[in-house]
């Protein structure tokens, strides 16, 4: 499942909780299948990717990802330079 913030499945299983259905919400690093297959597979993704983009797709957090800056990986001192090059 692909959270990308709060969508459709955030609405209509969370938010607005229909009766008769539930969610599963599980932890990614309590997927044994993964982990006796890959064991650091968890830590392979965590080292390829930013902070909030494993929270959002790999822990399936829900993350307002329309709000804050908006590179929230940017940071003027690394990424910027001052006059001519």
């Amino acid at each position: 499942m692909d959270p990308k913030g709060f969508d459709w499945v955030y609405r209509r299983f969370i938010r607005n909780h229909v009766e008769g259905y539930d969610v599963v919400l599980a932890k990614a690093y309590e997927n044994r299948y993964v982990l006796d297959k890959i064991p650091d597979f968890y830590d392979r993704l965590k080292a390829s990717y930013d902070a909030k983009f494993f929270e959002q797709e790999v822990l399936g957090e829900y993350l307002n990802v329309q709000s804050g800056v908006v590179y929230h990986a940017f940071k003027r001192a690394r990424n910027a330079k001052t006059g001519a090059s």
